[in-house]
């Protein structure tokens, strides 16, 4: 049976530090490659800044070390609740990252909190983002931030990305960024006859519930009820958050805030008419099973980099959906159908 040590340390700042020399310790010992499953959270970040900064970043075999992610969530990679998001930033820029070394979560665990239905207006990330950035290389190492500042400049002229991206935007046009430009958004067209126009994937980030062993199941009920059930306080939170999240509750046009930007004021009514009409699809991590998800992530990097012709990323994303629909590891589908509000 393997011996368990335990250390105290003094402090979070002292914790990450013995990490951290304990994470360069097994690296640079090791003769062979180098496997580290990153996990998230706001406590192993300052581990991966330490790892980043001038005192350790040295001492870091880089070039044999493999990045895994243990705890992922099944989010898109640039979404707010994303781990490699959080993770990227705070090693990648400072540091010769090999990115290409770097594999997404298998895990088959979805973490749902159910803030409502975002939509999306792209169809795949991988070979926009790698036209946005410049190039297949840079796809690998420009940080959203640059992007977003070219798109804010003009020099980038469509930027694809969900409405959580939305809220960042003033950081990019205007008084902010020093330049006299303005934004707008609209739904990617469709690409088949058969598909209506003004269609918007729709996803589940997740799911509020309470913790089976709550002291107070009561009053986080409560709190519950009222963040859900009272209609005129959730739409106010979505009018000083434009897009941040929407609430799934019945809106009517004349009930939004008159001082909410308009822009998300219509991706709102957008929405609602998209869902009555029945005039919404979903997106991957959603609805399809997790092998089929992971290979749609890391697929789309084998067909930018040549790998992998598209036909034959469809035909392997097809296979392993029909695999998992007979091994009903999919979850059900909500058909696409007119919404009562």
């Amino acid at each position: 049976m393997t011996e368990v040590k335990r250390e105290v340390a003094a402090d979070a700042e002292a914790l990450a530090r013995h990490a951290a020399g304990f994470v360069v310790a097994v690296a640079t010992t090791s003769t062979g490659p180098v496997r580290i499953c990153l996990s998230g959270g706001s406590t192993p970040k300052r581990l991966y800044e330490l790892l980043a900064s001038g005192e350790f970043r040295m001492r870091v075999p880089w070039d044999r070390v493999h990045w895994y992610w243990g705890d992922e969530r099944f989010v898109p990679p640039d979404h707010p609740d994303s781990t490699y998001r959080m993770t990227r930033p705070a090693i990648q820029p400072q540091t010769p990252w090999p990115a290409r070394r770097s594999l997404t979560s298998g895990s088959s665990s979805m973490r749902r909190r159910k803030r409502g239905s975002g939509t999306r207006s792209r169809f795949t990330r991988g070979p926009s983002r790698a036209r946005i950035a410049g190039s297949t290389a840079k796809y690998y190492s420009v940080p959203q931030a640059t992007i977003g500042a070219q798109f804010g400049s003009g020099k980038v002229a469509m930027y694809p990305d969900g409405e959580w991206f939305m809220p960042q935007l003033a950081t990019y046009f205007g008084k902010k960024a020093n330049n006299d430009n303005d934004w707008d958004w609209a739904p990617l067209p469709t690409l088949s006859s058969d598909v209506p126009k003004g269609l918007f994937t729709v996803g589940v980030g997740g799911s509020y519930g309470i913790n089976g062993v709550s002291k107070y199941p009561e009053q986080s009920a409560a709190f519950l009820d009222w963040y859900y059930g009272d209609k005129k306080t959730a739409i106010q939170r979505m009018a000083d958050t434009p897009s941040t999240y929407n609430i799934p509750i019945a809106i009517d046009e004349s009930q939004i805030p008159s001082d909410m930007d308009p822009r998300s004021k219509r991706l709102l009514t957008s929405v609602q008419d998209a869902l009555k009409a029945g005039k919404f699809g979903y997106v991957t991590w959603t609805w399809w099973g997790p092998k089929t998800d992971t290979f749609i992530y890391q697929g789309v990097d084998k067909v930018i980099n040549g790998q992998m012709s598209v036909q034959d990323y469809l035909k392997q994303v097809d296979d392993l959906h029909q695999q998992e629909l007979k091994a009903g590891d999919v979850p059900t589908t909500v058909a696409p159908k007119p919404q009562t509000f």
